[in-house]
């Protein structure tokens, strides 16, 4: 059996677990692995002596199942770990051009808008908060009050094409942050 075919065949008991009883690892795993795997070798000369003191078979015979069980499941934990952290890298390096981006639609609509009580209203309560999930909300908000409002923005000589980047940006963000805080 490959070891996709060994993870699928103890899924089950996997995730039947309690998880007060999950236990992190003390070693490699790659060692431990082979340590199982050397063990299985090593006991099969002694499998009468080993049974007659009450050992049962059936737990060696089911360790190279479990080893490749938990070889295909620590693949697959690197793949989701060393993806996460990637996005947090992508997060570290792409998510300024969101604050700078809120920061610079905040102050434009301020200034467009400063003849229009009730779009500064708009634009203060957009404006409040913080963190990366409101700066997220705070770029599509703009976005949607700048669209419903271009003829103040390109009386002030403001680029509208950015309005559809907050837009972008805020959906990109947001997946990219999801992937990036993912719980381990």
């Amino acid at each position: 059996m490959s070891n996709a075919e060994d993870y699928a065949a103890k899924l089950a008991e996997i995730e039947a677990i309690p998880l007060d009883q999950v236990k992190t690892p003390n070693m490699p795993v790659d060692a431990f692995l082979q340590e199982v795997e050397n063990t299985v070798k090593w006991v099969i000369p002694d499998q009468d002596k080993l049974t007659a003191a009450g050992l049962d078979w059936t737990l060696v015979e089911d360790l190279p199942l479990r080893a490749g069980a938990l070889r295909e499941a620590e693949s697959l934990w690197n793949t989701v770990r060393f993806s996460q952290e990637e996005a947090q890298k992508q997060w570290k390096e792409q998510s300024p051009a969101g604050y700078d981006l809120r920061d610079t639609l905040l102050h434009t609509f301020r200034f467009a808008f400063r003849n229009d009580e009730s779009l500064l209203t708009q634009v203060s309560r957009i404006a409040e908060g913080g963190g990366h999930a409101d700066m997220l909300q705070d770029l599509n908000d703009l976005a949607i009050l700048g669209n419903a409002n271009t003829d103040l923005l390109t009386a002030i000589g403001f680029d509208v094409t950015q309005l559809a980047t907050a837009a972008t940006l805020s959906d990109e963000l947001a997946e990219l942050l999801s992937q990036a805080t993912v719980d381990r």
